[in-house]
This record gives structure tokens, C-alpha cells and sequence, in this order.
């Protein structure tokens, strides 16, 4: 039996949110690709608190905080962002890629990459390379029908590669 045999991407019902996805979708799919909040190795950090240390309106400051969903560190080094969106929310949206590039490219973070993940699919971008993305569509990879049991999960090479 699949983790994510009883989720029916195409329908998502229609009080499924952010925190939905990160709970039932993002979540399982770290830990089946063997992150977790204690491996050092391949380490999840969830809602780090990053500062925005030039922020100013004329000559005034503003203290912000901002706050990725996801911080996953490979051996030790900060390596991609993950933030959440609602279904009803576009991942190809130029605010969102905008804001998880913003915090990818934090001096906290410095990460290569950063995805956005709706529930529906996710895109994954280099930081160096904005305008290209990667998109999954979950639907296709991660339905009942593509996955037999939850050693064996299809996805395109590239997103394996990149998700190690």
C-alpha cells in the first residue's frame, strides 16, 4: 500500500491547503526519499526564521522575517528550499517563484535550488536559472497506478537525482 494511494491529485477536496500539503504530501514524500529532521546527512529544517537585513522604505528600516516551509541541507550544506502553496494556488506564478527565490537566495540559505510544491505538482529551479523549471505533475508519478508499494516510487530520473 502506497502513502499516497488514498490522495486523488486531479481532485483535491475543496478545503485542502497549505498545510495539507505539507502534512500529507511534502512530509511523506521527504521521508520516503530518506530525509529527516534528525540525519545529518540529508537534514530537513522546517520554518527557519530568516532575516531580510536590507529592508528599508526611504530612511527608515523595517525589521522582516521571513520563513520557507523547507530547508533541506545535504552533508551539512544548505542545498534547497521547499515552499508550500495551496491547490488553488499556481506554482508557475511569478510572486511565488519570486518569494522561494528570495529565500533560496538568502544570505542564511544560499541554496542551489528551490521548488514549489501545490498538492496538484511541483516545480523545481535553479537558483542560478529562474526561468527554467523542472515540473512534476503529481498526478503522473505519484498516483496508485505508477506506485506498487512505497519502496517503489516512479519519478523522472532528473528529480531523483536532484532530490538525493
Amino acid at each position: 500500500m502506497s502513502i499516497f494511494e488514498n490522495i486523488d491529485f486531479n481532485n483535491l477536496p475543496e478545503d485542502y491547503n497549505e498545510i495539507c500539503v505539507r502534512e500529507e504530501i511534502i512530509a511523506p514524500l521527504l521521508k520516503l526519499l530518506g530525509y529527516s529532521s534528525s540525519d545529518k546527512s540529508k537534514c530537513i529544517v522546517r520554518e527557519l526564521h530568516l532575516k531580510q537585513p536590507f529592508t528599508q522604505m526611504g530612511t527608515k528600516n523595517f525589521k522582516i522575517s521571513i520563513i520557507p516551509d523547507y530547508l533541506i541541507k545535504v552533508n551539512g550544506k544548505n542545498f534547497f528550499i521547499i515552499e508550500a502553496k495551496s491547490p488553488r494556488e499556481s506554482i508557475l506564478s511569478r510572486k511565488y517563484i519570486q518569494q522561494a527565490y528570495s529565500y533560496a537566495i538568502n544570505m542564511e540559505v544560499k541554496a542551489k535550488y528551490f521548488v514549489l510544491c501545490n498538492g496538484k505538482g511541483m516545480s523545481i529551479y535553479d537558483v542560478n536559472n529562474e526561468e527554467e523549471s523542472f515540473p512534476l505533475n503529481f498526478s503522473a508519478y505519484l498516483s496508485k497506478e505508477t506506485i506498487k508499494n512505497e519502496n517503489e516510487i516512479y519519478l523522472p530520473l532528473i528529480v531523483k537525482e536532484f532530490l538525493k
